[in-house]
C-alpha cells in the first residue's frame, strides 16, 4: 500500500472519529409526544424558507398509508438532549398539521390539514384527521420512520454546516435561504436576521441593486446583505486567503449570528450608505459603464457590488461615488478580473483592495 493511501485512510479515520451519530427508528406516535413535550425542534422561524402546498404535504401523509419508504430525517442532539430538525422539517411539519398537534409561532394549533391531490387513494380526497376511525388513527400513529441524530458531541461538523451539506444544491432551497437558516440556527440569529430583514426592505437598497423578479424569489438581495455585512467585519488580510466564497460566508455569518451586534447601528449604518449610493447613483450604481455613452447599464454586476461596497466600509468615504466608480470601471485590472468565470479568490485579490484605494484617494 502507498504512503498516499496510508495517508487518506488515517485521516478518513481520524475524522469519522469525531462524528457521533445514531440511527433511530420511532413511530409516528412517539414523534407527536416528542413534539408535545418540546424535546423536538421544529425552529418555527425556518417555516419562512419551507413551503409546501397541501397536495404535497397530502401526497407525505399518502405514502405512509401506503407503506412507502420515507427518507431518513436528520437531527441535532443539543446538549440539553433536545432534537433539532436539520431535514425533513416540512415533513414533519406535515405530519404534525395532519394530527391536529401543529402549532404557529404564536402557539396556536393550525387549521387540519385537509387531504387533496392524492393518486391511489381517492376515497380519502378531501377528508381530514378526524374524519379517520380511532381504528385508523392509532395504525397511522404506528407507522414508524427513520432518524439520522447527530449528537452534540460531534466536533468535526458543526450543525450548520450538516444543515448546509442536506440542503444546498437542492431544488427545495437557494444559497442564500441557507444561509438565512443558518443564521436563525445560531443564540443571535433571531436578532440578526431581523436586523437584516429590515436592510432588505430599505427603499434605497431594492432601487440601487435593480434585480430580476426571478432573483428576488431566489432570495438573492439576502444574499448580498450577507456579503455586505461578512465584509465588514473581515479584514482584508483574511479576505485575501478565501478559496471558496460558499463555505467563507457560511461560516462567517454564522460567527456573526453567535454574538451579540449593536443592531440598531448596523441597520442605521446600512441606509445611511445606500441613501448615499441611491441618491448619487440610483439604479446605475452595479452596472457596467459605458465609456462612449456616458452612463451605467445592463445588469447587476456582483464584482462591482463587492468592491463598491468593501471600498466604502473600509474607507467610510461616500463622497462623489459616481466619479470614483467611473474611475474603478476604466481601470484595466478591474475589467480583467470583473467579468464572468473568473473565481472569487482571483476577483477578490485583485479588486477589492484596488476599489479601497481608488475610493479613498479621489
Amino acid at each position: 500500500m502507498s504512503s498516499l493511501s496510508n495517508i487518506i485512510e488515517n485521516e478518513i479515520a481520524e475524522k469519522k472519529g469525531h462524528i457521533i451519530t445514531d440511527n433511530v427508528i420511532l413511530s409516528i406516535g412517539e414523534i407527536i409526544n416528542l413534539y408535545k413535550d418540546s424535546d423536538l425542534n421544529l425552529n418555527p422561524d425556518f417555516q419562512r424558507f419551507f413551503r409546501w402546498n397541501n397536495e404535497q404535504k397530502s401526497r407525505l401523509i399518502e405514502s405512509i398509508f401506503l407503506g412507502l419508504p420515507i427518507p431518513s430525517f436528520f437531527v441535532y442532539e443539543d446538549k440539553n438532549s433536545i432534537w433539532e430538525v436539520l431535514d425533513g422539517l416540512q415533513r414533519i411539519s406535515s405530519l404534525l398539521q395532519y394530527t391536529g398537534e401543529l402549532k404557529n409561532e404564536n402557539n396556536n394549533i393550525l387549521p387540519p390539514l385537509k387531504l387533496e391531490g392524492l393518486q391511489y387513494l381517492p376515497s380519502l380526497e378531501g377528508t381530514t384527521w378526524d374524519d379517520l376511525s380511532e381504528k385508523m388513527q392509532r395504525g397511522f400513529k404506528k407507522n414508524s420512520l427513520p432518524f439520522i441524530v447527530m449528537k452534540n458531541e460531534t466536533t468535526e461538523i458543526k450543525k450548520y454546516q450538516l444543515f448546509q451539506r442536506l440542503n444546498r444544491g437542492g431544488s427545495t432551497l437557494s444559497e442564500a435561504e441557507v444561509r438565512s437558516c443558518i443564521i436563525l440556527m445560531a443564540p443571535y440569529g433571531k436578532e440578526l436576521m431581523k436586523a437584516i430583514d429590515s436592510m432588505v426592505k430599505n427603499k434605497d437598497f431594492q432601487n440601487s441593486i435593480w434585480l430580476s423578479n426571478r432573483k428576488l424569489k431566489e432570495k438573492a438581495d439576502y444574499d448580498l446583505i450577507i456579503r455586505y455585512l461578512c465584509f465588514e467585519h473581515t479584514d482584508i488580510s483574511e479576505l485575501l486567503k478565501v478559496v471558496n466564497v460558499g463555505d467563507y460566508l457560511n461560516k462567517t455569518i454564522s460567527d456573526l449570528a453567535s454574538k451579540k451586534l449593536d443592531y440598531k447601528q448596523e441597520v442605521e449604518k446600512f441606509e445611511q450608505i445606500f441613501y448615499e449610493v441611491n441618491n448619487q447613483l440610483s439604479n446605475e450604481a452595479f452596472r457596467r459603464f459605458q465609456k462612449e455613452c456616458d452612463r451605467f447599464s445592463g445588469q447587476f454586476i456582483m464584482a462591482q457590488y463587492e468592491a463598491m461596497m468593501y471600498a466604502i466600509l473600509k474607507t467610510q468615504n461616500c463622497d462623489n461615488l459616481r466619479k470614483k466608480l467611473e474611475i474603478l470601471s476604466q481601470n484595466e485590472q478591474y475589467l480583467e478580473y470583473s467579468v464572468g468565470g473568473i473565481s472569487v479568490k482571483s476577483r477578490w485579490n485583485n479588486i477589492l483592495e484596488l476599489a479601497r484605494i481608488i475610493f479613498e484617494n479621489e
